[in-house]
């Protein structure tokens, strides 16, 4: 999966879980197969992980943002090299940021 397809899906899917949950925030967490080179053995593993929160993209004209540009709008842990590809992130906890951190 290229970078702008993997965010474009979770901006999809947390869009879809804002629609039908009460709740302001959505955590979403990309996960891949991914070789762990300590085990040599292929594991699902976190490549993407994002806070979403419902002002933020109720704020985006999603017809016309760069997703790559946009996704700073969001709290994410993401590592993403054009000559590797994604590499393992930690994925978010509601324990790692505090409330007023995400509008």
């Amino acid at each position: 999966m290229n970078l702008t397809n993997c965010i474009r899906t979770i901006f999809v899917v947390g869009n879809e879980l804002l629609a039908i949950l009460p709740d302001d925030i959505v955590l979403i967490h990309a996960m891949d197969n991914l070789l762990n080179t300590k085990t040599g053995h292929m594991e699902n593993q976190c490549i993407a992980s994002v806070a979403i929160a419902r002002n933020t993209i109720a704020s985006l004209n999603m017809d016309l943002i760069d997703p790559s540009d946009s996704f700073e709008n969001f709290v994410h842990n993401m590592n993403f090299k054009k000559t590797k590809g994604f590499e393992i992130v930690k994925p978010l906890s509601p324990l790692d940021f505090s409330s007023n951190r995400i509008s």
